[in-house]
């Protein structure tokens, strides 16, 4: 009898990513005719030590699984070879009964290993039926599960570590970028409290960022019309309710926290996240 064929996926394939399937991972052809008898059965696993069980189907149709572990236990049974060593294996699974799991094979690996894991114990590391479309069944070792399923999981936690890393080179940049342009600058959050200011927004509002964070802007960017010293309607307010950018066209003054004033021309606009949310404003004044 030739041995099984094992699904060896192909070298790329064996590098595991983030949303790998059990089509990644390797899976046994372990499919036997439900007219093959319990006999031949026992000859195969013991031919082929690998080979973690037998799936039996009827053409396309699938029937059952009996692993390795069960077939041993069942067969040792008092009388059980006698009376079944020369019966198709369909007799024999009617009489024993087991359960068994089977998936597709473009189930992610994650969402295989939380539902295998979720069997009884005694099922608990019994091999899975694949469903690989079109009649073909082949089986999955548990432990091949579990060890694809601990590497996406350290897959998963290096790719948070780099955007993390990401993330922190870009905050640094944005920092150097802020401290190092001419104009004044400063950030809110959603409801228009102060996230940054960069050196020269310190020097014109005469508020240091310690004092300033998280204080309503219009209380660090205080303006008012430079010929009827009326206040001017914040642009970042503007922008944070329309969404949109908005630049001052009036003359305006800044009056900065020590006392002195300054004619400025100012002009705001949102900021989105990634998804189009609108997160905050930007300020910039001069």
């Amino acid at each position: 009898m030739m041995p099984p064929n094992i699904f060896m996926p192909d070298f790329d394939r064996l590098s595991l990513h983030i949303e790998a399937t059990l089509g990644n991972l390797y899976l046994h052809d372990a499919t036997v005719h439900c007219y093959a008898t319990v006999g031949e059965i026992a000859d195969r696993l013991e031919t082929i030590p690998s080979l973690p069980g037998v799936v039996i189907t009827e053409g396309d149709r699938l029937i059952g699984l009996i692993s390795r572990k069960q077939f041993y236990e069942q067969i040792s049974r008092p009388f059980h070879i006698e009376l079944f060593t020369r019966k198709p294996i369909d007799r024999f699974y009617d009489y024993v009964k087991l359960e068994f799991l089977v998936l597709p094979i473009t189930v992610p690996v994650d969402e295989a290993a939380q539902k295998a894991l979720m069997r009884s114990s005694n099922l608990l590391y019994e091999p899975i039926v694949v469903d690989c479309g079109r009649g073909v069944f082949k089986l999955l070792e548990m432990p091949e599960l579990l060890t694809a399923h601990v590497q996406i999981h350290a897959l998963v936690e290096q790719e948070l570590q780099w955007s993390q890393q990401e993330l922190a080179q870009e905050k640094e940049l944005a920092q150097i970028t802020l401290h190092s342009i001419g104009d004044a600058v400063i950030t809110t959050d959603a409801v228009g409290r102060v996230r940054s200011l960069n050196p020269v927004a310190e020097k014109l509002t005469g508020w240091s960022l310690e004092d300033a964070k998280t204080r309503r802007v219009a209380d660090v960017f205080r303006i008012v019309h430079e010929y009827t010293r009326e206040p001017v309607p914040n642009p970042v307010d503007l922008t944070l309710r329309e969404g949109c950018g908005v630049g001052l066209d009036e003359p305006t003054v800044l009056l900065s926290r020590s006392g002195q004033e300054y004619g400025i021309q100012d002009s705001a606009a949102p900021i989105r996240d990634r998804n189009g949310k609108l997160i905050g404003a930007v300020l910039v004044f001069r």
